[in-house]
């Protein structure tokens, strides 16, 4: 197939995913590298492949560039665009680093992940080790505090490994308390009318077993 075709047949099995507002930066990023791959390179193409892949609130923010786009240069314009439209600001940035939404089931590396997102080409100073360490569960944090790790992910790989392992001994913990709950007597029968039944010779009050007993008949009477 002649290299023209192929590169069209390319662009027509492209689709891109919807524009996402909160993450321009990496959504253009993944663009790009479908243009790559795909051997995108004419700008009009791309152009509109972006115009297709914003969803109607965004499409409204820079209807003027949709409407009059420029003669050349459009899909670098309207990415610029999108770029600077929604962007966080640093002080946008930094408030989003001190209130990270709860992490759940994720792995306590997930934080750090969304953290140095934020954080941009900034490097990361004690404060934001600290904000990172006060959303650390009390369990861990300590050894957290006094790992005293430069490198933002080898702390983040730390608390991984410290969480995953107290939950584990949590889940060990908790199966041996429920197998020697399961092995106690019930509170209305003695251990050893729970254990041996009608064959017990001995009775513990109080005890449902032997008060259903007639007087007398009771094993632990019998010698």
């Amino acid at each position: 197939m002649p290299e023209g075709e192929e590169a069209q047949v390319q662009a027509v099995s492209l689709k891109l995913p919807q524009f996402w507002p909160q993450q321009p930066e990496i959504w253009f990023a993944q663009a790009e590298a479908q243009f790559a791959i795909r051997n995108i390179t004419v700008d009009e193409t791309k152009y509109y492949y972006v115009v297709a892949a914003l969803d109607q609130d965004t499409a409204a923010r820079v209807l003027d560039l949709l409407k009059n786009p420029p003669a050349a240069g459009k899909f670098a314009a309207l990415r610029n665009r999108l770029l600077e439209t929604f962007t966080l600001s640093e002080f946008e940035r930094a408030g989003r680093i001190l209130h990270m939404p709860e992490l759940g089931d994720d792995k306590r590396s997930a934080l750090m992940d969304k953290m140095l997102g934020h954080l941009g080409s900034h490097t990361p100073c004690f404060l934001f080790q600290r904000v990172f360490l006060e959303r650390m569960p009390e369990e861990i944090r300590p050894a957290l505090v006094h790992a005293n790790l430069a490198d933002p992910r080898e702390l983040a790989r730390m608390a991984d490994q410290l969480w995953q392992a107290h939950r584990q001994e949590t889940c060990v913990v908790r199966n041996r308390k429920t197998a020697q709950k399961k092995d106690r007597p019930t509170t209305e029968i003695c251990y050893y009318h729970h254990r041996f039944g009608q064959e017990a010779r001995q009775c513990r009050a109080p005890c449902k077993f032997s008060m259903a007993m007639p007087s007398g008949n009771d094993p632990a009477d019998r010698q």
